[in-house]
Formats: C-alpha cells, sequence, structure tokens
C-alpha cells in the first residue's frame, strides 16, 4: 500500500467522521422511530466506493466506525460495522454489476435499506426482543428519505467537483 492510497484512505476517514459528528447534533429522522438518522457518513462511503474502489471503501468504513466508537459508545460497534458492512456489500454489488443500469441514487437507497434492516435485526438479537422488530415496518420509509439525501448529494459531488480534481484523487487507486 503506498503513500497516496493510504493518505486517501485517511481523508475518506476523517471526512466520515465529520459528518458523523454534524449528524449527531441532529434529532431521529422520524419522530415516531426513535435512533432513526439520516446517514450522513455514508456518502462519504458511496463516495469511497465510486472513486477509490470496494477495497478502499470497505476500509474506510472500518476505520470509521472503528474510531466514531471509541469516541461515543462502544458498545454500538457491533450494530455500525454490521449495518455498514451488510450496505456496502450491497451497494459494492450493485455498483459493480448494474451500474450504470440503475442510478447511483438506486444504490443509496439500497444501502440505507440493508444498513437499516441489519441494524433493527442486530439489535433484536442482542437485546433478545421481539419487539424491536416492530422497527421494521418504518425501515423502507426511513431507507427512501435517507437513501434519497445521501445518493442525491454523492450525485451532486461527483458531478460539481471538477473532473481533474476527481482524476487526481483516484489515481492509482485498485478498482
Amino acid at each position: 500500500m503506498n503513500t497516496q492510497r493510504i493518505a486517501r484512505i485517511g481523508l475518506f476517514t476523517a471526512l466520515g467522521l465529520i459528518m458523523f459528528l454534524i449528524e449527531s447534533a441532529f434529532p431521529s429522522l422520524l419522530v415516531f422511530a426513535p435512533g432513526t438518522k439520516m446517514g450522513l457518513s455514508n456518502i462519504v462511503s458511496l463516495l469511497a466506493l465510486i472513486l477509490l474502489g470496494p477495497l478502499d471503501a470497505y476500509l474506510v468504513l472500518f476505520f470509521r466506525v472503528l474510531i466514531a466508537s471509541l469516541f461515543g459508545n462502544f458498545g454500538a460497534i457491533i450494530y455500525s460495522l454490521s449495518g455498514g458492512l451488510v450496505s456496502l456489500t450491497g451497494m459494492v454489488l450493485l455498483y459493480r454489476f448494474v451500474f450504470p443500469k440503475v442510478s447511483i441514487l438506486s444504490i443509496s437507497i439500497l444501502g440505507a435499506f440493508l444498513h437499516n434492516f441489519t441494524q433493527v435485526t442486530v439489535y433484536s438479537f442482542v437485546a433478545e426482543s421481539k419487539f424491536v422488530l416492530d422497527y421494521i415496518i418504518f425501515t423502507p420509509v426511513a431507507s427512501v428519505i435517507a437513501g434519497l439525501v445521501v445518493g442525491l448529494t454523492t450525485y451532486l459531488i461527483i458531478r460539481l467537483i471538477p473532473a481533474n480534481t476527481l482524476l487526481k484523487l483516484t489515481e492509482n487507486t485498485q478498482k
């Protein structure tokens, strides 16, 4: 792994942490479903997937979740990491095998759904509570809202950043 690649992974990880901190200042996405968040740091995960490739996107996700959990709730790492890994895997598969037949928005909505569904499912097992599964009915609504915001923001970033800047950012990356 070369220095430029390490620096890019570090930059994306830092951006993801900043988005996580910004989002932690906002209330839940859905008033009737406490804990639902927009998932702004997923903008960075989706950008990393598109600009740096799958392997580096997984590294960014792992380091972001690990560092965020060290300064927050370390017990929440199981929810964030499981949701993030399942979400990113779904997005990688869709991006790799179906894009551009599906849009970045569709990829983002799928990622949001997988993330939310996985977190609720994992929490229901950890808490040994079937009541938590009641949240699953809110998952599609929250996922569409969050996926649209994350996907649209990602799309606009890619469209508005000059092509030569994106080219420099993705030089020598593994796809």
